[in-house]
């Protein structure tokens, strides 16, 4: 049978029963941090810190705060290497300490925030105005000291206005009926507080109804589940338009709002902080980490097992407990009146420790620190080669790796990180104070701090390498009086590599033992650099080489560069972009499984997939036939299932490349004059 209210027709009979291995639960997207907002922590008063999704260098004078910025992650994640006390207050500020972290995350995936059924973060309005799941920790500093009870945690969301002062997720299935029964309610439109109050029927099946159309998507209640509710709620707001949202904060920590950060905290990336600083003890953290970091994922992957064994030893408990309490009833009702069992679980992995042990007996910590240091490294390069973590989800986070470190090995280092940061849910952060790390990543990629006013700040600017390089006093590698500039650090990889690998150039001049550095400044950056003439104090003689974008892109700049008269030169490519300069039989090549596998061993399975879903050959075909011209060759690529697409062309496919193919493409004798023309300004300048 069916009444009609309003504009709703309400049908009565049973909800269908949620499937709870929804296919989200599967997908393989995890967290991502975005962003962290530090307030009132140490020599922060208010920093925003933007971050990438792989690898994310900080860099900065000593005592600056880049060491800060690693130890408030570490306190958000609870990950116990840091500990906050009322100490970490600015001494600028009487407010109270706030470490706020961004997360992207998967809006599908389902995560059980009630007791008893799934919803995504989307449906349940718990994003904020940006579509990141945005948690905030803070702590009352009002009482002079910090205890347990003074941690407050909240999402900050764009949730529904109607219920901002006591946003639904937060509340118990009583109050969630109260909403319904209230006929000051924005809901009582539709009068379901008389079906919830009246009626003995297990649900509601509610279906949006109007007279001029066929369509009547279902809204389905079940009273004995919040999140049924919740969404009837909010889709009758929406039908009646009166789902306007306001970004609000959500108290995680009182009432049911812990079953939502506890559900969220599960799927928190394991958060690992490696310290600069050691002390010389049996344990040393430098020795004992790397393992640790080994234990603790493989507990997560087998935590459901964990889980059920716990259970399996609770209920054990339970009965002995319920028995023996019987039985000193029997002896003492009024003392086993007074007594009942808990049991307290510790962190599984906690319950394993490690050390290495030369073969003359000799404990690694008393080593020296560089070679303490080195395990750890080597740790992480055995991470970068490890091709079973596409599961994991993992944030690696290191002080000044450079330390007590060969610069070949410094080399060897962050191409570990790199590899470790392309792989999928892996984030790694590095402080630094050595721009040297800077050659070898984009400059989206470096946050640079700056204390201006005595505060520690984030510098966002055109020039960010030479602003860092007067700042710290240095530049990389200025062991020239010749520098070599280009757009993006993908560019300097394709001139080094082919450079080495086409016979004919490197006897022309040999970069690696010429020792010319190669900058990057950014494609956006280069008209300002072109003004600004960061280098001119330093006498520095400059090559520029720029892409032309099919359209002569930096015709002025060019002509700024080469009327200096102090022998810089500057030149754009003949073809669109760099990337034109990988022939197109060699990125073909590059379908194969086993080429792949050489470049993207961290992340093949996607690439494969993504190949096969994405690959079309007329659209293949038609970017072959115009390559010289096409100038969109990465973008292309990456839209026919390639991730990392320019990255693996100058990086990876241009090591394949040969005389004849430059000689294809006509490209060969334009190559060949630049590397003539930085002998050229070398000889003369060096």
């Amino acid at each position: 049978m069916a009444q009609v209210y309003g504009s709703y027709k309400v049908v009565m009979g049973n909800a269908d029963r949620p499937n709870l291995l929804n296919s989200a639960d599967r997908n393989n997207k995890k967290m991502i941090v975005k962003k962290l907002i530090l307030e009132n922590f140490r020599g922060y008063k208010y920093v925003e810190i933007p971050f990438q999704d792989g690898i994310n260098i900080i860099i900065g004078r000593n005592d600056v705060g880049k060491s800060t910025i690693l130890e408030a992650m570490d306190i958000f994640f609870g990950s116990s290497k840091v500990s906050i006390d009322f100490s970490d207050r600015c001494i600028d500020s009487d407010g109270d300490i706030a470490i706020t972290t961004f997360f992207k995350v998967d809006t599908t995936k389902e995560y059980l925030i009630d007791t008893d059924i799934k919803s995504n973060l989307k449906d349940e309005f718990l994003l904020n105005k940006d579509g990141l799941l945005e948690i905030r920790k803070e702590w009352d500093c009002s009482k002079g000291k910090l205890t347990a009870t003074s941690l407050s945690i909240y999402l900050n969301a764009e949730y529904p206005t109607a219920f901002k002062k006591n946003p639904l997720p937060t509340l118990k299935i009583d109050e969630l009926k109260k909403v319904l029964e209230d006929k000051k309610s924005a809901v009582d439109v539709i009068n379901l507080h008389t079906y919830i109050t009246d009626n003995k029927i297990d649900s509601i099946d509610i279906e949006a109804y109007s007279s001029d159309t066929d369509e009547k998507p279902e809204i389905k209640l079940d009273k004995r589940k919040r999140s049924s509710i919740r969404k009837v709620i909010y889709e009758v707001l929406k039908t009646q338009q009166q789902l306007d949202l306001e970004t609000t904060l959500i108290p995680m920590n009182k009432e049911d709002g812990k079953n939502i950060f506890e559900a969220l905290e599960k799927d928190f990336p394991l958060y690992e902080l490696f310290q600069s600083d050691r002390e010389n003890k049996d344990n040393d953290k430098g020795i004992q980490d790397p393992l640790k970091i080994v234990t603790k994922r493989v507990i997560k992957k087998s935590q459901a097992v964990i889980d059920e064994l716990i259970k399996t030893v609770e209920a054990e408990i339970e009965t002995t407990s319920k028995n023996t309490l019987a039985k000193l009833k029997e002896m003492n009702e009024d003392l086993a009146n007074e007594l009942s069992a808990e049991s307290i679980t510790k962190d599984f992995s906690t319950l394993f420790s490690y050390s290495f042990i030369s073969d003359r007996g000799i404990p690694l910590n008393k080593r020296g620190s560089g070679i303490r240091r080195l395990v750890l490294l080597n740790f992480l390069r055995a991470e970068a080669e490890n091709n079973s973590l596409e599961d994991d989800n993992i944030i690696y986070a290191l002080e000044e790796p450079e330390t007590s470190q060969h610069a070949d090995h410094q080399k060897m280092i962050m191409e570990a990180f790199k590899a470790i940061a392309a792989k999928p849910n892996y984030q790694v952060f590095i402080t630094t104070h050595s721009t040297n790390l800077l050659k070898m990543i984009n400059p989206e990629e470096v946050t640079f701090v700056k204390r201006i006013d005595g505060f520690p700040t984030v510098i966002e600017s055109e020039n960010l390498i030479y602003q860092i390089a007067e700042n710290l006093g240095t530049l990389p590698n200025l062991n020239s009086n010749l520098v070599v500039i280009v757009e993006g650090v993908t560019d300097k990889y394709f001139i080094e590599t082919i450079n080495q690998v086409i016979p004919e150039f490197k006897e022309i001049i040999d970069l690696s033992i010429a020792k010319i550095p190669i900058f990057w400044v950014g494609g956006s950056n280069v008209t300002n650099w072109v003004a600004t003439r960061p280098l001119k104090d330093l006498n520095m003689i400059e090559f520029h080489i720029y892409d032309s974008d099919g359209e002569n892109h930096y015709a002025d700049e060019i002509q700024k560069i080469n009327a200096w008269q102090n022998g810089s030169f500057a030149t754009e490519t003949a073809m669109p972009s760099i990337e034109n300069y990988i022939h197109p039989d060699i990125v073909l090549q590059g379908k194969e499984d086993e080429t792949i596998q050489e470049y993207f061993t961290a992340n093949l399975n996607n690439i494969k997939q993504n190949l096969a879903a994405k690959w079309n050959d007329e659209t293949w075909n038609a970017m072959k036939a115009n390559w010289i011209t096409h100038n969109k060759v990465a973008t292309t690529l990456k839209e026919l299932g390639y991730s990392s697409s320019k990255n693996y062309l100058t990086e990876h496919l241009s090591k394949k490349m040969t005389k004849e193919h430059l000689e294809q493409l006509n490209a060969y004798d334009e190559l060949k004059g630049w590397f003539e023309k930085i002998k050229e300004l070398n000889d003369k300048y060096n």
